[in-house]
């Protein structure tokens, strides 16, 4: 690919306006005042898109106050006739661009709202602005608009595809109840099991960066976006773990415990949110040694199960390894694109 990208891009005519309409509805920009509120319609749309996973307050806070966001140029709110928020969008354009530049498209439409249109305008607004940014990216690389469904909310998907989306990845959630035994995994000689902490986050950051690099999607993250994972109040370094050859990061497990998800699913469990090898260690038991190291902190921390997801066509056989370890999967989620 050699044409660059904003001559590929169709630019939209008129602008990433916000969107108007339906009656009674108004649209403005979003500030980080608004997290209360948006945090407050992502719980009521999330009981029916996605009753397997709950955004935290926090997490909803750090989405709205990162570097990356423009918040008046990346972010739409509709507002009913008594100022009540219905509807939210937001268009995340991308820190690090490596083989890829990727905008997220984020938004949801309060369940009572549904079937009046404000969600088909906030997708309009979302697609717009995300061409505006490719368009600003002179690198021959793909663009991508991308956004995630829970393949049971059939109305989200469909709206998806009837705007251009198509899909393109299944994640797999995968469960595993602590009850069960829990296997043996040793590591051999000279690698060792450390817990997660400050002085290894930069080394944990690079070394995440360089084993997702042949995933699906995947591109490096940055160290600002790294620092605002680690001081989301959900992130449990006590429950994280890195392996280390001497002091050269092998391998690492990331988890974050969230008592709503907790309470919302009916048992407490901790979620793996990365785990991951270095090309130069895969195939040594790095990863399964952190899984196993893992089941047994959560069992001991008093958490009944363990919850990840992952990509259904990784290409290191995570999905193998997980059922390896007696993960089972539970639900599944779709990532669709649009791409240039």
């Amino acid at each position: 690919m050699s044409t660059p990208l904003r001559d590929r891009v169709p630019f939209p005519a008129g602008g990433a306006s916000l969107p108007t309409g339906p009656a009674g509805v108004r649209w403005r920009r979003l500030t980080a005042a608004d997290a209360p509120e948006v945090y407050e319609l992502r719980r009521r749309a999330g009981r029916v898109d996605h009753p397997n996973f709950v955004v935290s307050r926090e997490e909803i806070e750090s989405d709205l106050t990162r570097v990356e966001l423009a918040p008046d140029r990346d972010t739409a709110g509709a507002t009913d006739v008594a100022g009540r928020l219905v509807a939210y969008g937001l268009v995340v354009r991308p820190a690090e661009s490596e083989s890829l530049v990727k905008v997220l498209l984020d938004g949801h439409v309060d369940p009572d709202r549904r079937g009046e249109g404000i969600g088909r305008r906030l997708l309009d607004w979302q697609q717009a602005r995300g061409l505006e940014i490719l368009a600003e990216h002179e690198e021959p690389l793909p663009g991508w608009l991308l956004t995630q469904s829970d393949v049971g909310s059939a109305h989200v998907v469909d709206l998806l595809q009837r705007a251009g989306f198509e899909p393109r990845r299944y994640w797999l959630e995968l469960r595993r109840d602590l009850a069960e035994p829990i296997p043996e995994a040793p590591l051999e000689a000279g690698l060792r099991i450390v817990d997660y902490s400050p002085a290894v986050a930069e080394p944990v950051r690079l070394a995440k960066n360089e084993a997702f690099r042949d995933h699906w999607g995947s591109q490096p993250m940055s160290a600002d976006d790294w620092a605002a994972r680690d001081e989301l109040p959900i992130a449990r370094h006590d429950l994280s773990f890195v392996v280390l050859d001497g002091d050269e990061v092998a391998g690492f497990l990331l988890t974050t415990v969230n008592a709503e998800e907790s309470e919302q699913l009916g048992f407490p469990f901790g979620y793996v949110e990365l785990v991951g090898t270095r090309a130069a260690y895969r195939g040594r038991g790095v990863a399964r040694a952190l899984l196993v190291h893992a089941l047994a902190a959560f069992r001991e921390a008093g958490l009944e199960q363990a919850v990840l997801d992952v990509d259904s066509e990784s290409p290191t056989g995570a999905v193998g390894l997980y059922a390896s370890v007696g993960f089972r999967e539970a639900n599944r989620s779709l990532s669709l694109v649009r791409e240039w």
